[in-house]
């Protein structure tokens, strides 16, 4: 299976990512959220529409910037152009849930079973809530506001997945590609080029994140590629 990871537009234009779309036909979409602007969102209902009209899956799940024009930015001139436009609006009351700050899937559970479970959010589990100073720390506010910029961070994080069962993070927020992994020996962080690839081994817990679409970032993972036992991740720069 091919999964095509992607979040952070910030008001850019998804021209590119719909031909890349129509030139690899995954299998699946995740987008991480923050949109950034209605026109973002007005072009990325078509995309998913036609994910759902083949039968494929599209995976979404809210960033802080679409949450924040329910709350910080009420009554502004933002929030109120938001407001007077029906179907971007209706989409994010529909995505900026409390139950749907994060969600969990399988990877490829047809050949994998349930060797891969993943995790997918903006923020984190836990780490740096600098962008929400007078954040309590609850939980859901983590997983749109946390930043992971510390390998103790990293840390954290790995520790909280493992209590709960899951092998993978895909993430956004940081504004950076990043593929983080751990296994017995220790964390291991790396800042991914254009065409970086990386195997998600089963010995290792994984953390992706692809980076931000305003600048053309992207991952895909792909699963069945000949000579591969495990997924394997790579880093696109469209």
């Amino acid at each position: 299976m091919r999964y095509v990871i992607v979040g952070d537009f910030h008001g850019a234009s998804l021209k590119e990512l719909r031909r890349y779309l129509e030139d690899i036909n995954p299998d699946t979409i995740i987008c991480l959220g923050d949109f950034g602007s209605r026109a973002t969102v007005h072009q990325f209902i078509p995309i998913e529409r036609e994910f759902r009209r083949k039968g494929k899956e599209s995976i979404k799940v809210p960033g802080d910037e679409d949450y924040r024009i329910f709350t910080n930015q009420k009554n502004s001139k933002i929030y109120n152009e938001w407001m007077n436009d029906k179907i971007a609006k209706e989409y994010l009351d529909n995505l900026v849930t409390p139950n749907g700050y994060r969600t969990g899937i399988f990877i490829d559970k047809e050949r994998f079973k349930t060797r891969y479970p993943a995790v997918i959010m903006h923020g984190a589990y836990r780490g740096d809530l600098s962008d929400l100073p007078d954040c309590s720390g609850d939980q859901c506010l983590f997983n749109l506001f946390g930043r992971l910029k510390t390998e103790e961070d990293y840390q954290k994080n790995f520790r909280v997945m493992e209590r709960r069962g899951y092998k993978l993070m895909i993430r956004g927020h940081d504004h950076s590609p990043t593929y983080v992994c751990q296994n017995s020996q220790g964390i291991e962080i790396y800042e991914p080029k254009n065409g970086s690839v990386y195997p998600l081994s089963r010995d290792k817990t994984h953390l992706i994140n692809p980076g931000p679409f305003y600048d053309g970032w992207i991952s895909v993972i792909e699963t069945r590629i000949n000579g591969e036992k495990d997924p394997v991740v790579f880093f696109i720069e469209l």
